[in-house]
């Protein structure tokens, strides 16, 4: 069993938060940023830093 810390893993969940943010703020977090058709809130649920449905 290993208890390394995967300090990629953990700098991409901090990048994917802050990415959300910004789209918060920019009022593009609801929309898919490829086609931009509405993301559902399941989705979102599931995954807040969802950028793509």
């Amino acid at each position: 069993m290993s208890d390394a810390l995967d300090l990629d893993a953990i700098d991409q969940d901090l990048t994917d938060v802050e990415t959300a943010l910004q789209r918060l703020d920019a009022g593009t977090y609801f929309v898919d940023e490829i086609t931009g058709a509405p993301l559902s809130q399941d989705l979102l649920n599931a995954n807040p830093t969802a950028r793509r449905a």
